[in-house]
């Protein structure tokens, strides 16, 4: 692994008694967690700290339309990867060879600063056949959130049809920046590894 002006070492050892191996670092201001193996293989998974939860009602579904605008982007490569819309977390995956995974995670966060918003109406119907947002989140929630937080949980929302470009942007500047995001790798470092987010 090869050090250069935007990926720093935080700290590098054994992290606890059954002696894995794990890097601490920081690539474009995105905190990062190697697990080096011999595998021939890499796996990544970039989290950012938004979910549904984050959303309001006017917005709900918001997150599941960037997460598929995004994806759009980068899902013609030979490798496995996926992208999905939790409670409290979204992330993008990838296992493929190193190279590959680096190009993916790039193209990832290339879609996040500029999302190719002229893909909505497509996206939506995709949306649309997929289903909604859950099957109405954590028991008593509404009682106890209103249609906030975790109360907005399968919310009945605009629906995928309802999804403004304006709120996808405004989610994309707000949550899917780099101090907001983790990455963790298994296997082989992906040399080259850009991950060109906003700061934040």
């Amino acid at each position: 692994m090869s050090d250069d002006a935007s990926t720093k070492p935080i700290r590098t050892g054994p992290t606890s008694t059954a002696r894995i191996e794990h890097r601490e670092l920081e690539v474009d201001g995105v905190r990062v967690h190697h697990f080096p193996s011999a595998e021939t293989t890499t796996s990544a998974t970039l989290v950012f700290g938004a979910g549904i939860r984050d959303e309001t009602l006017p917005t709900l579904g918001t997150l599941h339309a960037l997460e598929h605008l995004v994806m759009s982007t980068v899902r013609r490569t030979p490798i496995d990867i996926n992208g999905s819309v939790g409670l409290n977390t979204t992330d993008f995956t990838a296992t493929g060879s190193p190279h590959l995974v680096a190009a993916f995670l790039e193209g990832v966060c290339r879609a996040l600063v500029d999302p190719p918003l002229d893909r909505i109406a497509t996206e939506s119907k995709i949306l649309d056949a997929e289903g909604g947002e859950g099957d109405g989140g954590p028991p008593l929630a509404l009682a106890r959130y209103g249609w906030r937080d975790l109360g907005v949980v399968g919310g009945p929302g605009p629906g995928p049809r309802g999804i403004r470009a304006d709120a996808i942007r405004e989610a994309a500047e707000r949550w899917f920046v780099a101090g907001n995001a983790v990455l963790v790798i298994d296997g082989p470092w992906p040399e080259g590894l850009r991950l060109p987010l906003r700061p934040g």
